[in-house]
């Protein structure tokens, strides 16, 4: 229950203060958010470290809260949400980077 807890929690916690910050503008276009990206690769990693052979399900948890400060910002503001499709695969190109890194990660836990 805490693999999928702790990562749930720690993505909601970085998004939504990185959304706090940036609204009412996009998320990506804020300075905080280029200092929280990489912060949730690292956590994606540890993550992946600490319960090995759930890369993506780790990254899907801690990105994933990312779509939901999105569409929150998006309703918020008035957003026609015409962008969205472009959103959702930059957000899962933002990703990837943390899920190979706890792949590897996991690989080496298993190592150990």
């Amino acid at each position: 229950m805490a693999a999928f807890l702790v990562p749930l929690i720690l993505g909601t916690l970085l998004w939504s203060a990185t959304g706090f910050i940036a609204y009412p503008r996009e998320i990506w276009d804020v300075d905080a958010f280029w200092t929280v990206w990489p912060a949730a690769i690292i956590l994606t990693s540890a993550c992946g470290f600490v319960w090995p052979g759930h890369a993506f399900r780790h990254a899907s948890l801690i990105f994933g809260p990312l779509l939901v400060v999105m569409l929150a910002t998006g309703l918020a503001t008035g957003s026609s949400f015409s962008l969205l499709p472009l959103g959702l695969v930059a957000m899962a190109a933002l990703a990837l980077p943390g899920a190979i890194l706890a792949a590897a990660t996991g690989w080496l836990a298993r190592q150990r």
